[in-house]
């Protein structure tokens, strides 16, 4: 039986690339079953605050102390030693069919790699060892730094698998000022009409919009009207007429 890694992946490493101090922190474990991570984890000292073995993800907290440095990128400025940390420990996994539009049928362990080709966008598709090795198969870091939005692989089949991450694509651009790629824009009009309640909650969508206008309600709004996410926009107005977002210009 191999020995599990760890892995420092997600918002982390992409805010990093762009200048911003990581607010959320995301690791992936290679491990041959949910059941191998969770022991490994537990005895490296993580205190568990809830499981979610259908998703085959942790959350909890562990100490610096007991985890590798990953390039210095855990609490910047902040002594490592004398704060613990508080993620989310996800199982590295290979692709699969998302019949909920979210989460992945079936779960079969796979390697850092094989889980990074899976993620929506490449500024996401980055992970860092805990010795400091960036493994960036798609240029990620690249791309955050120019703050350049492109998903990984097709965006049709990105898309398809989960409506919600044309979203995604919109708040990144509107609370990250980040560029779309024509390939992304151009899907955005074929691919709009797969967001409806039955591939996307309206908890889902309403979360989506509350943390890009809460950042910049005016930008938000001038996005989803006009380009490039005219199609997202006029189709979350069809296809959730419930749906109610306040105005949250009171923090600006």
């Amino acid at each position: 039986m191999k020995t599990p890694k760890l892995y420092l992946t997600g918002g982390a490493l992409r805010d990093a690339a762009m200048g911003l101090e990581p607010k959320d922190f995301d690791f992936s474990v290679e491990a041959e079953s949910y059941e191998q991570m969770v022991e490994y984890l537990t005895e490296r000292g993580l205190l568990v605050w809830q499981e979610r073995p259908k998703f085959v993800t942790l959350r909890g907290s562990i100490h610096g102390e007991r985890i590798g440095n990953f390039g210095g990128h855990l609490k910047p400025g902040v002594s490592r030693h004398l704060k613990s940390i508080n993620a989310d420990f996800t199982l590295c996994r290979a692709e699969a069919m998302y019949s909920d539009g979210r989460h992945p049928d079936t779960v079969t362990p796979a390697d850092v790699l094989t889980d990074l080709r899976r993620r929506d966008f490449t500024v996401n598709a980055m992970a860092m060892s805990e010795d400091g090795d960036l493994l960036d198969p798609f240029d990620g870091w690249l791309h955050a730094e120019k703050r350049h939005l492109r998903t990984v692989g097709n965006p049709w089949d990105r898309f398809a698998e989960d409506p919600l991450r044309m979203l995604r694509a919109w708040r990144f651009a509107v609370t990250k000022g980040m560029t779309i790629a024509p390939s992304l824009v151009d899907s955005l009009w074929s691919s709009a009409r797969l967001l409806g309640p039955e591939s996307v909650t309206v908890e889902r969508v309403r979360e989506e919009l509350y943390r890009g206008l809460k950042h910049n309600w005016y930008l938000g709004m001038s996005w989803l009207t006009g380009q490039p996410f005219h199609a997202v926009g006029a189709q979350l107005a069809i296809q959730y007429p419930e749906l109610w977002v306040k105005p949250t210009l009171e923090s600006k």
